[in-house]
């Protein structure tokens, strides 16, 4: 997760420089990302559309990188009735 240090430092580094965006209309970012795949969240998530998803993972984790977007996920081939090999 060096990346997302990196981006943390970059916020204190830009609040140093410009302290009137240090106040609770600029949260400060959450020091914990996690990262997800696609796939696992529309396994917790199986009957919900994928903006739907992407909301309810967000009131779990509200800092997340999701991982496998763009790809077709398993609910697409079901809708599509393509065969997908595991």
């Amino acid at each position: 997760m060096q990346i997302w240090r990196v981006i943390k430092g970059a916020e204190r580094h830009v609040q140093k420089m410009f302290p009137q965006l240090k106040t609770d209309r600029y949260p400060d970012l959450l020091d914990e990302l996690t990262f997800l795949h696609a796939e696992d969240i529309l396994d917790m998530y199986p009957d919900m559309p994928r903006k739907q998803r992407e909301t309810a993972i967000l009131q779990k984790y509200p800092v997340i990188f999701i991982i496998g977007i763009g790809w077709r996920l398993k609910d697409m081939c079901r809708k599509r009735n393509i065969h997908v090999l595991e």
